[in-house]
């Protein structure tokens, strides 16, 4: 069942959805996420092998009040600036937006939002464009 935004109301009210709302977030059928204040940037100097557990190595980066420029074919990680708390009777599809995806931006969320999950939603950021994407602290990001 895709819950209404008459529902979606009642169950952040009640406590049971979302916390720390942007306004205008709350869509027909969904609710818009806005992308936190800090990003994880994968080293690149540290090779990746899940074969023997070795998993990389990120330095943190907090975004600067004028944005921070992803650059054509970088990866980043960072999280939604608000925090999902979804009921034990429910799942959540968490999505990028497709306004970023037409520019070049892909913003994968996790997908699928287990029930009794409580926490921000880690997204991976990556630029597919040709030209760099500005990315600022509280922009619009993805959809839950």
């Amino acid at each position: 069942m895709i819950l209404s935004d008459i529902d979606l109301r009642a169950a952040i009210v009640d406590h049971r959805i979302v916390e720390r709302l942007g306004p205008d977030a709350i869509q027909p059928c969904s609710i818009d996420v806005r992308l936190c204040g800090s990003l994880a940037l994968l080293d690149e100097r540290v090779e990746i092998d899940p074969g023997a557990d070795r998993w990389g190595r990120y330095d943190t980066l907090a975004i600067p009040p004028g944005g921070w420029p992803l650059l054509p074919g970088r990866f980043a990680l960072g999280s939604t600036r608000e925090r999902v708390q979804v009921p034990d009777d429910m799942v959540c599809l968490a999505i990028g937006l497709a306004s970023l995806a037409r520019v070049g931006l892909s913003a994968e969320m996790t997908g699928l939002v287990d029930a009794g999950f409580v926490g921000t939603v880690t997204m991976e950021l990556r630029n597919v464009g040709p030209a760099p994407i500005r990315l600022r602290a509280g922009m619009p990001i993805g959809q839950l």
